[in-house]
């Protein structure tokens, strides 16, 4: 028997974010809003997602995708985020996507030091 679709490697972005504006890092409601939008825009579907603000501070998202997921985690007190994004290209090709997605967070949070690992997995 054939499998439906030969494996192709997808891209994961994994960022590390220092040196920003605190605002964007509380604003778990805006993310959840601007993110959303986007992962229906890229015609991606989503399955599920947590969202969690931290008293005073922070928060974490993680979205999960038929195509994998994204998760984001703010610490405003210190200017830094962590967010990481991984698509698989199984049923289509998805690299466009994750760096649309990249984009997206990182005008998001704004002005800061971006330190980006990209992975092929």
């Amino acid at each position: 028997m054939d499998a439906p679709h030969p494996y192709r490697k997808g891209l994961h972005v994994v960022v590390d974010a220092t040196g920003l504006d605190a605002s964007p890092l509380r604003d778990m409601e805006g993310f959840r809003i601007r993110i959303g939008e986007r992962i229906e825009a890229l015609g991606l579907v989503s399955v599920g997602a947590v969202h969690h603000a931290f008293p005073g501070g922070g928060f974490t998202a993680v979205v999960c995708l038929t195509e994998s997921h994204l998760s984001i985690h703010t610490w405003p007190e210190h200017g830094r985020a962590t967010f990481d994004v991984f698509l698989s290209n199984f049923s289509r090709e998805n690299n466009a996507a994750v760096e649309d997605l990249v984009a997206t967070i990182t005008a998001f949070l704004g002005r800061g030091r971006y330190e980006r690992t990209t992975l092929h997995r």
